[in-house]
């Protein structure tokens, strides 16, 4: 797993490394350091808010997304 900090140095969640290479390619994340790996988001916090959310229920229901 990869450390994931976000632009004021706050950490989130790690993160799976195809995901962490996929963010910097697209310029969304640079590498911190490398030992443990970890790379820091460099969107806005008001970029954050708009991301969306898969909710799923386990009575068998299809997911919905907000």
């Amino acid at each position: 797993m990869v450390q994931v900090v976000d632009a004021s140095n706050k950490a989130l969640p790690p993160c799976h490394p195809a995901v962490s290479r996929k963010l910097i390619k697209q310029g969304k994340a640079v590498i911190v350091q490398r030992t443990p790996f970890t790379i820091m988001l460099v969107q806005d916090e008001a970029e954050c808010n708009n991301i969306s959310v898969k909710i799923c229920d386990d009575g068998g229901l299809p997911c919905h997304r907000e």
